[in-house]
Order: C-alpha cells, then sequence, then structure tokens
C-alpha cells in the first residue's frame, strides 16, 4: 500500500435545503470525473448524537477524507 492514498468526498445536505441540492449533482459528477468516491449523507436521518451532526455548523458540509498508509484526514468546507 505504500504511495497510495483514497480520497472519498462526503457531502452532508437535507432534502430541504435548497444550496445542497443545487451542488449534489455538481459535485457528484465533479468527483465521477475525478475518479474520487461520492456519498451523500441526510442530516435529518442521523441521530441527535451522532458525531458527524455535532460537527455540522451549516448546511451544506462537505467533507473530504484522504488516506494514505500513514495518516487520514478530514478536510471540512463549508460554502
Amino acid at each position: 500500500m505504500s504511495g497510495m492514498s483514497t480520497t472519498e468526498v462526503v457531502l452532508v445536505s437535507a432534502t430541504w435545503c435548497k444550496r445542497c441540492n443545487e451542488l449534489k449533482p455538481e459535485i457528484q459528477r465533479l468527483c465521477a470525473a475525478a475518479g474520487i468516491a461520492f456519498s451523500v449523507v441526510d442530516f435529518d436521518e442521523l441521530e441527535e448524537d451522532d458525531p458527524v451532526k455535532l460537527s455540522v455548523k451549516a448546511l451544506p458540509t462537505i467533507r473530504m477524507l484522504v488516506a494514505t498508509a500513514t495518516a487520514t484526514a478530514w478536510t471540512v468546507y463549508r460554502p
């Protein structure tokens, strides 16, 4: 696994969030073009004490996970 890395983009959104619904297809398209895994987490379906829900300050929140053989790091972007 030396030198290999994995990248995943997670969009934390809600069905009622207009900006989330606008961004979702664009992020999905960009991730597909770049060969990056993409998933969506529905904010309203998370438990109240879920660490992801507790970390969200605004919607949409875009989280990017980059994992290498030696480290894992999350980057959070709030457009």
